[in-house]
């Protein structure tokens, strides 16, 4: 996406809704990422839960073979792999610096003089907030689908290992 350039002949009115749309985008934006934080919440805590139940399996694998190692390690390396998963997705719902919409009075105050370099200043400035958001929205993405990738590798791993034995 280019930076944000205008039109030479672009007056106030255009400046102006170019603003109400970014300031739109803006909320949708933050619509969509507490819905990413939540699916990655959900999604650290069921992994969390999925590896308390596998090391559950050990503990009980444990205690009922005696000289089977490789039954017992098989669901506790699992868990592991699915605990590091877990912490992963946690990592995509971290806070960080996301951009509402609106402003501080302050930050305007400035351009109080010139309400076109005003209305230039804040769809400049909504610009950058916008392209803050989606970066910050696609690493967490990103780490969500990493998360999923691990969880299902350490339970495809835990899985072999039960199988091919000792």
């Amino acid at each position: 996406m280019n930076a944000l350039t205008w039109h030479p002949s672009s007056d106030g009115e255009a400046v102006a809704e170019i603003v109400r749309l970014g300031e739109i985008k803006l909320e949708d934006m933050l619509a969509t990422a507490l819905a990413s934080d939540s699916r990655a919440i959900n999604q650290a805590s069921i992994f969390a839960a999925l590896a308390a139940g596998l090391f559950a399996a050990a503990i009980a694998v444990a205690q009922m073979t005696g000289h089977a190692a490789h039954l017992v390690a098989a669901p506790a390396i699992a868990a592991v792999i699915v605990l590091v998963a877990s912490f992963i997705a946690r990592q995509a719902a971290s806070p960080v610096d996301f951009y509402g919409r609106g402003y501080t009075p302050a930050k305007l105050s400035p351009y109080a003089d010139n309400l076109d370099q005003l209305r230039r200043s804040v769809a400049f400035d909504l610009d950058c907030r916008i392209r803050d958001n989606a970066a910050h929205m696609a690493k967490s993405a990103k780490l969500l689908g990493i998360s999923f990738q691990v969880a299902v590798g350490g339970l495809l791993f835990g899985g072999a290992l039960a199988l091919i034995g000792p």
